[in-house]
């Protein structure tokens, strides 16, 4: 009968064994993959449809679905689909939203090279049959795999022996999706949990530790330097405390701020190329959508007016990109003069809404009239909610980089929104700014079709 530690060491193997089956140089394992899942989907797409048959492959079929497999396997690339086995903690939805948003953008682009190269392959049936089974290859096998792999905690190694150390062993030590296995450090301790020592990390015990968190503010010693950065090369990720929560948490920390991560990036955004990109979906999107809502809109505002007193819309001063206020125009969700007694957050279960009220904001139908501020430039689809100038007065002095949020225009959804429930206090402000910041720093066009699209299953949910 095995005991727990061998159990515990067969385990550890096992899922090192797992792990380094999806693990190749540069991710060459599902880039391979995902070019045979694109041409074995062109090729069912092709002999699924009711008007093509076996018969009619004309010459050249074949370098077709090659191009179209190389085509797909690119943009799942660029549209950062997860990869288990590379991406830790991987969410469902992750994998989902990114899988519809690659195969769209692989079949416009295979279907204009086509058009390009004057090739006959065309049809309502093989372009629906080929994006169907291209979204369940790319989306169902990462799905079983990240159920497999997340069962499977991160091992962490903490270096550095002080408070910062014991806050991160508090944080992680009851965690699903994180074990701390030990503190790495040069000097003794007397520590049960110091597991490993300096002189002690080599090529073999280091498979028991995934990632190595500095959490000393202490500058290392050349000694230290050097050992830090060989860890890498025998599989062992190390990050600072902020890079950490920001890479895994997808949130810039407030708890862990200095002047090293203000120095990691750019501190403007001047990208002109995301920020056109950004002001073209704006400009498509609210006229799309102002233009399908149009006849509805009379239906709601009847609606306001025989549910409650009260004008059918509610205007409020808000703070736009580079502290510019801008008025912003909603459907009226509150009873009249809910603000008699004064500026007050606006909450959860807030007694000041409308029963029709609890409904339009639900389906964020109160919102629809910001697509006018978004088609006038002051805000756009995607950015961090705009805030009123009486609360910023209080918010600023006391959450550092608050004001980084205005060197984007505010968005009528956001990374903040979709991860975080509704702000109706000091704290979660602080929280949503962690996202918010998160957002400003990783801003890209495909990141915005991610939101937007989680936005929309929200709406569909009935969540806010």
């Amino acid at each position: 009968m095995k005991t727990d530690i061998e159990i515990e060491h067969l385990h550890k193997e096992k899922s090192a064994q797992s792990s380094s089956i999806l693990k190749s140089k540069n991710g060459a394992r599902w880039i391979n993959y995902d070019i045979i899942a694109g041409a074995t989907a062109l090729s069912l797409g092709f002999l699924l449809s009711p008007y093509e048959t076996v018969q009619n492959i004309k010459p050249g079929f074949y370098a077709m679905i090659l191009l179209y497999g190389i085509v797909l396997a690119t943009v799942c690339r660029l549209c950062e689909l997860p990869r288990p086995g590379y991406d830790f903690h991987i969410s469902r939805y992750d994998i989902l939203s990114s899988g519809i948003l690659a195969v769209l953008f692989a079949l416009l682009t295979f279907f204009f090279l086509a058009l390009l190269m004057a090739y006959p392959l065309k049809g309502r049936y093989i372009i629906i049959n080929s994006g169907f089974i291209s979204y369940i290859l790319v989306c169902l096998p990462r799905i079983i795999l990240t159920e497999v792999s997340n069962r499977t905690p991160m091992k962490l190694g903490l270096w550095g022996t002080n408070q910062l150390t014991e806050l991160f062993l508090k944080r992680f030590g009851e965690s699903d999706y994180f074990k701390v296995e030990g503190l790495l450090d040069s000097s003794p301790s007397e520590d049960t949990r110091l597991k490993y020592k300096l002189n002690e990390i080599d090529s073999e015990n280091t498979k028991s530790i995934d990632c190595v968190i500095i959490c000393s503010n202490t500058s290392p010693t050349v000694e230290q330097t050097h050992f830090l950065m060989t860890l890498p090369m025998y599989g062992v990720e190390v990050l600072n405390k902020g890079a950490f929560i920001e890479k895994y948490f997808r949130v810039i920390s407030l708890d862990y701020l200095n002047v090293h991560w203000m120095a990691s990036f750019p501190t403007l955004t001047n990208d002109s190329t995301s920020l056109f990109m950004k002001r073209t979906v704006d400009i498509i999107c609210s006229i799309c959508l102002i233009s399908l809502t149009l006849p509805f809109l009379p239906l709601v505002a009847l609606a306001i007016k025989l549910d409650s007193n009260g004008d059918v819309f509610y205007s409020q001063l808000r703070v736009g990109r580079y502290n510019k206020n801008f008025k912003i125009y909603k459907f009226r969700t509150m009873v009249k003069d809910a603000e008699k007694n004064g500026v007050q957050w606006a909450t959860t279960n807030d007694l000041r809404i409308t029963r029709l009220g609890q409904f339009l904001r639900r389906s964020r139908i109160d919102e629809l009239p910001q697509l006018w501020n978004v088609l006038k430039g002051e805000m756009s689809m995607v950015g961090p909610r705009p805030e009123r100038p009486e609360f910023e007065q209080e918010l600023i002095p006391q959450l550092p980089l608050y004001e980084r949020r205005h060197l984007i225009p505010p968005g009528i959804t956001g990374w903040a929104q979709i991860r975080y429930r509704y702000a109706a206090s000091f704290d979660d402000t602080r929280k949503k700014l962690e996202h918010d910041l998160y957002y400003i720093k990783h801003m890209s066009f495909v990141f915005d079709l991610k939101i937007i699209m989680k936005t929309i299953i929200m709406v569909m949910k009935g969540s806010r």
